[in-house]
């Protein structure tokens, strides 16, 4: 241990972990329970923390659509983190993770999703952001249109919610038990004119949640109908549809 002030150390350890994350207690822990002497170092007044991470949408290629929710897999600190394992970590409720509709770029072939993701917190804490992309949204190539950006916001137990336009946070904002935070990351940008895209494929979107109705009518001029479960296109009013949108 250090002693009059001096860096002199006189007890000796078998591990040393720097950094009271997430990471660093599961790791000193473990080192721990399996007989090692740890030696835990945090230099920051509030010690703890959980990265939350979310996948985006991967860009359309020339001739098929993009990835959904896709992770940098060089990097070995983004991976996608179970919910149940991260609620293991911390005292936190994912109240849920989904694909965000309508978030790739429609097109003849439609950007990949991003997913959405909102977390509350089970006691006092705080939650800091240093999200971009949130002004400038990924693009579509040669007639596709852009995603969806990026988008960060911090919520209330009351039922209200600040949304950050830059996706930061100024410093670490204070959280009570039951306040959380919603992060949605944007899509892919989509490839050729989306009204070049087949119904069917436009169908098979809506069926499968990725696009919504309205998506399905106002980006690719596809009227869907919907009685319970069941999705059929009218043929007609899609074509005409079209029509008119291709005139415009």
């Amino acid at each position: 241990m250090a002693s009059n002030g001096q860096n002199h150390w006189d007890k000796e350890v078998d591990v040393i972990v720097v950094g009271f994350g997430a990471a660093g207690g599961v790791s000193a822990i473990t080192a721990h329970d399996a007989g090692a002497k740890v030696l835990l170092i945090e230099k920051m007044p509030n010690p703890g923390g959980i990265s939350i991470l979310s996948g985006g949408g991967w860009g359309a290629l020339s001739d098929r659509d993009g990835q959904n929710a896709t992770f940098c897999i060089n990097d070995g600190d983004t991976h996608n983190t179970p919910v149940e394992a991260g609620e293991g970590k911390g005292p936190i409720l994912i109240a849920y993770r989904k694909l965000r509709q309508d978030s790739g770029g429609p097109g003849k072939f439609r950007g990949g999703l991003g997913v959405a993701q909102e977390v509350r917190l089970r006691s006092p804490g705080s939650v800091q952001s240093a999200m971009e992309r949130t002004i400038c949204a990924p693009w579509g190539l040669h007639g596709g249109k852009d995603a969806l950006a990026n988008r960060f916001s911090v919520l209330r137990k009351d039922g209200s919610a600040q949304r950050l336009p830059t996706g930061k946070t100024p410093g670490h904002v204070a959280l009570e038990a039951g306040d959380g935070f919603l992060v949605e990351v944007g899509g892919g940008g989509g490839f050729w004119n989306p009204l070049q895209r087949d119904p069917q494929n436009v169908l098979a979107d809506v069926r499968s949640g990725y696009v919504s109705l309205e998506g399905a009518r106002r980006h690719y001029g596809v009227m869907i109908n919907q009685k319970g479960r069941r999705f059929e296109i009218d043929v007609e009013a899609t074509k005409e549809l079209r029509q008119r949108m291709a005139s415009d």
